[in-house]
């Protein structure tokens, strides 16, 4: 063999040295990065990010009672602090358990120095069809919320707590101590906060269904 002969050999030996050391190298990379990738994304998934709220978040945190409530019952729910400045929404919250209701009126009551109410501020989330406001006493407001059976609307059942209206206060003062949004209640009396059982016919004596009731409480500064 002569001098030519070897190093054609030798050229192509080290030809096929060079491409194996490439794949080796190509392999190496490609398993780090299958590596890193993977590692990146079971950290991510181990550390889960605190979602903090936006002014487009859709999530309501509903506060719990403050007292042990016996359904059917009727709440309102409200921050815990407000400003001179603010505006003041108080919910209306109510649960029928199993039973079919065709009105719930709602008689609040606060203090006329401290608190305002405009009968065109109130919203109706829908539940019920139909809602009146009489504020013509000072300190009070009765809320009817209704629907009318005789034009084909179904019974209402509130298996879950589910949000009726909201009220809108305007703050006259800051008051550092409690304020208070109540509801007039006394049990089996349909003459104040009354929830009233649904019926093809009118009963002779009205009945309220409702077995307790919760007001509002926050502080304005």
């Amino acid at each position: 063999m002569n001098q030519s002969e070897n190093e054609v050999i030798l050229e192509k030996e080290w030809s096929f040295w060079r491409i194996g050391m490439m794949v080796s190298v190509l392999v190496g990379i490609g398993i780090g990065m299958i590596a890193f990738f993977t590692f990146r994304d079971g950290s991510g998934r181990a550390s889960v990010p605190v979602v903090k709220p936006t002014p487009f978040s859709t999530l309501i945190v509903v506060p719990s009672p403050r007292t042990e409530l016996v359904t059917p019952y009727a709440r309102l729910v409200s921050e815990r602090l407000y400003h001179i400045s603010d505006k003041i929404l108080v919910d209306i919250y109510a649960a029928t358990g199993n039973q079919e209701v065709v009105e719930l009126t709602l008689i609040l009551t606060y203090d006329p120095q401290v608190l305002e109410v405009n009968a065109d501020n109130i919203k109706n989330a829908g539940v019920f069809k139909t809602i009146n406001a009489d504020t013509k006493e000072p300190g009070k407001l009765i809320l009817t919320l209704f629907i009318t059976p005789t034009v084909g609307h179904k019974p209402i059942v509130l298996h879950q707590e589910t949000k009726l209206a909201t009220v809108q206060f305007k703050p006259l003062v800051a008051q550092q101590g409690r304020v208070e949004v109540n509801l007039e209640y006394s049990k089996g009396n349909s003459q104040f906060t009354t929830l009233t059982p649904f019926s093809s016919d009118r009963p002779e004596k009205p009945i309220n269904l409702l077995e307790s009731v919760e007001g509002a409480v926050f502080t304005i500064e």
